[in-house]
């Protein structure tokens, strides 16, 4: 009898603790966007691992716009929902990586469902049941995502370009490049190191050359830039492996290297950018 009654009572906490997790409430320091988005993002990377599918570049640049959020606004509970889902995430990638290739999973998948667990823990089991996807909802918060991306990089650009002291945008200089020597202007784009030296740009010993292909152009838009070997040995470091994309770079032509007939060759001026 005793036995039964203590079967009984530890079934009855074992519940409760459950419950307890199941049911996980909204914390008071967490806003309705970061509770909600995280869950619809927490049951989509969940249900796409239990298929053994992997997400498209879309979702991961909207997830990647969720998880990099202004962190001086956030309280410690929505920090945390955002490292947690970021750690979901790239261990969901860890695990598509050895599948396309068709390695072993398993180290990955562990490492996975112990992620989960705490992922499960802020949102509570019931919060992330797949009944819970709301497709519409996740749509228009994939294309709020794209939204806040968009003006957050055009605000980096107006930045990039007033401190830069741009004046100019690289077509303008192209098409007009006698009026527009020594004038800072804009680009952006895809940059590779080169060993193009020539017309006023010979002085290799200094300046190192990178050729960019913009983002919004091809080849005939493309520029021979002339860096600085100490000012960007960043730069030089990185182009000696990988070409660099989406690098935002002010230039300009100055007067006292400027040869007729040159075409698209400029000193650099600043950059920012990733690889």
């Amino acid at each position: 009898m005793k036995k039964h009654l203590f079967l009984l009572v530890f079934a009855l906490i074992l519940s409760g603790c459950t419950n307890s997790v199941s049911n996980t409430s909204k914390p008071n320091d967490v806003s309705q966007d970061i509770w909600n988005e995280g869950i619809q993002y927490t049951i989509k990377i969940n249900e796409a691992f239990e298929a053994g599918e992997n997400s498209d570049d879309g979702f991961q640049e909207s997830i990647m716009n969720f998880i990099r959020q202004d962190e001086s606004n956030l309280s410690e509970n929505e920090k945390d929902i955002l490292e947690n889902v970021s750690q979901l995430n790239i261990d969901f990638l860890s695990v598509g990586i050895p599948r396309l290739l068709g390695e072993d999973t398993r180290d990955a998948e562990k490492k996975y469902a112990i992620t989960y667990k705490e992922v499960e823990k802020l949102f509570g089991a019931n919060n992330l049941k797949e009944s819970n996807y709301d497709e519409s909802f996740f749509n228009t918060m994939v294309e709020e995502q794209k939204v806040k991306s968009n003006e957050k990089k055009q605000n980096d650009i107006e930045t990039f370009k007033k401190l830069a002291e741009v004046t100019r945008s690289a077509n303008e200089v192209q098409y007009n490049m006698p009026n527009n020597l020594d004038e800072v202007f804009y680009i952006e784009g895809q940059l590779e190191i080169c060993d193009y030296y020539n017309y006023g740009f010979t002085n290799e010993t200094n300046y190192f050359c990178g050729r960019l292909t913009p983002t919004d152009g091809g080849y005939s838009n493309s520029w021979y830039l002339y860096f600085h070997r100490k000012s960007f040995e960043n730069v030089y470091n990185i182009l000696m492996n990988n070409p660099i994309s989406d690098i935002k770079i002010a230039a300009k032509v100055p007067s006292s290297s400027y040869q007729s007939g040159q075409g698209n060759m400029a000193s650099v001026v600043r950059t920012q950018g990733k690889n």
